[in-house]
C-alpha cells in the first residue's frame, strides 16, 4: 500500500505530538526526582546543539555569517526565555492544562503578524482569534485574587515562542534552515547556561537516562514537525497536532495521577476550535502554519 503524501504528512506529526508530549512527561519526571527546570531547559539546549553541529559542519561553516545575525541572535534569546518559563510550568502544572496554554501561541501569532508583518487579517480571523483568547481565559480562569503564577509561565512561554515565530518568518525567506538550526540552538544554550549552572546538581544515571529522554523526544517533535508540514497539505496535517493534548492528558493521567479540571476541558475545546479555522484559513491562502509552543 503506498501512503499518499496528506497521510504520510499526518504520520510525521502524530509523532511529533508523541514526541512533544514523551518531552514534557520527561521534563516533569525527571523534575520530581530534585532536578530543577532552569537545569532541563540547559541541558536540552546543550543536547541540540550538539545534534544540530555535525550537520552545521557538512553544510559549512560559513553558513554561519550572516548580517542579520542580530535577528538571529534576539530569536534563541526569545526561544531560551520561552523554554525556561514553559518548563517550569510543565513541572508545577497538569500536562493537559499547560499544553492548552502552548497551543495559545497560534493566536498570538495571528495579532503580531498583523500588528509587526502589516499582514491582512481578515475579520474572521480576528473573530477566531478573540473567541481562542476567550478559551485561554477560561483555563487560566483570573479571579479578584489573581492568577495562577504558573499559568503565567505557561502564557510567557506562549508569547515569546509566537514572537520567536514572527522572526523565524522574516528570516526564512533569505537565511538557510542550517544557519537558523545553529544560532538558535546556540544562543540559547549560552542563555540557558548561567540558569543551568545557578541550580546544578549532578545528575545519577536514571536522570541522565530521563534527561536523554528529553533530548531525544524534543528533537523528535522538531524533525518530525518539519517533514509533517513538508509532506502534507498544511489544513489536513495541522489538526494531527492537537493529539498532543491528549497524549499529555493521558501520560498525566498515568503516570502523575492528574485528572484535568472541566474549566481545562472547556478552554481546550474553544482554542483548538479557533486555531483550526485559523489554519484553514492561513492554509487558503498559502500561508505556514505553525503549531504548539515550547
Amino acid at each position: 500500500m503506498k501512503l499518499t503524501d496528506n497521510l504520510r504528512g499526518a504520520l510525521w506529526i502524530c509523532l511529533a505530538s508523541a514526541g512533544a508530549a514523551g518531552m514534557s512527561m520527561g521534563i516533569k519526571a525527571v523534575a520530581q526526582t530534585g532536578i530543577d527546570s532552569w537545569q532541563i531547559t540547559f541541558v536540552r539546549s546543550l543536547g541540540s546543539l550538539c545534534i544540530v553541529f555535525p550537520f552545521i559542519l557538512r553544510e559549512g561553516v560559513g553558513h554561519l555569517w550572516t548580517p542579520k545575525w542580530h535577528w538571529h541572535v534576539l530569536r534563541g534569546v526569545l526561544t531560551a526565555i520561552a523554554m525556561l518559563s514553559g518548563y517550569h510550568a510543565i513541572t508545577i502544572l497538569p500536562l493537559a492544562t499547560v499544553t492548552v496554554l502552548f497551543f495559545s501561541t497560534p493566536l498570538f501569532v495571528t495579532g503580531l503578524a498583523a500588528v509587526l508583518l502589516r499582514e491582512d487579517v481578515g475579520w474572521r480571523r480576528w473573530a477566531a482569534t478573540l473567541v481562542g483568547f476567550c478559551g485561554t481565559i477560561i483555563v487560566v480562569r483570573p479571579s479578584l485574587a489573581g492568577i495562577d503564577p504558573a499559568m503565567l509561565y505557561a502564557l510567557t512561554a506562549a508569547v515569546c515562542f509566537a514572537f520567536g515565530l514572527i522572526i523565524t518568518k522574516v528570516l526564512s525567506r533569505t537565511e538557510s534552515p542550517a544557519t537558523m538550526m545553529m544560532y538558535v540552538t546556540g544562543v540559547s544554550s549560552v542563555c540557558t547556561l548561567p540558569a543551568g549552572v545557578s541550580v546544578w546538581i549532578w545528575p545519577d544515571l536514571p536522570q541522565c537516562l530521563m534527561l536523554l529522554a528529553v533530548i531525544l523526544c524534543g528533537t523528535t517533535r522538531s524533525y518530525a514537525d518539519i517533514k509533517g508540514f513538508a509532506a502534507g497539505q498544511a489544513s489536513v496535517v495541522a489538526p494531527f497536532t492537537y493529539l498532543r493534548v491528549l497524549f499529555a492528558a493521558v501520560g498525566g493521567f498515568l503516570l502523575f495521577a492528574e485528572i484535568p479540571d472541566t474549566y481545562t476541558y472547556i478552554g481546550a475545546s474553544v482554542i483548538i476550535g479557533s486555531t483550526l479555522y485559523i489554519a484553514q484559513r492561513e492554509a487558503r491562502l498559502g500561508k505556514k502554519i505553525t503549531g504548539g509552543g515550547p
